[in-house]
């Protein structure tokens, strides 16, 4: 009768033994799954901010690439603004030079022919004073 006894509540002993260790798999069953959700979360999480940040990064990036495109074609526009107008006063010097030109040239000109009046003006009156020594000469 004893070691029936013995045997029964050895028995008992295991079976709570092994109710207690089933007890605690599930518990631990339970953090694990418990802990994979959240690093499966944090993970979820952590790509979300991933993709978050790297599109931030890429609208800063176009934004930049347009501001240095919208820089650039101000520069061009600037230097043909600049290019225009050197063009222009090139354009305007030349004509000033030509405009100078041609006033020298006329003036030349008129100082050439009223070189050329005093000249004959000269030989009239040369002639003159001749003849009216010849007349006086022969008087």
């Amino acid at each position: 009768r004893e070691a029936a006894a013995a045997a029964q509540a050895a028995q008992e002993r295991f079976t709570h033994m092994d109710h207690e260790a089933a007890a605690a798999v599930d518990a631990a069953q339970e953090s694990f799954t418990r802990m994979d959700r959240e690093a499966a979360a944090s993970a979820d999480a952590g790509q979300e901010r991933f993709t978050r940040i790297d599109n931030e990064a890429a609208a800063a990036a176009e934004a930049a690439q347009e501001r240095c495109t919208r820089m650039d074609l101000e520069a061009v526009a600037a230097a043909d603004a600049v290019q225009e107008r050197l063009n222009r006063m090139d354009r305007k010097a030349a004509a000033a030079a030509e405009a100078a030109k041609e006033r020298f040239t006329r003036m030349d000109r008129e100082a050439a022919a009223a070189a050329d009046a005093a000249q004959e003006r000269f030989t009239r009156i040369d002639n003159e004073a001749a003849a009216a020594a010849e007349a006086a000469q022969e008087r």
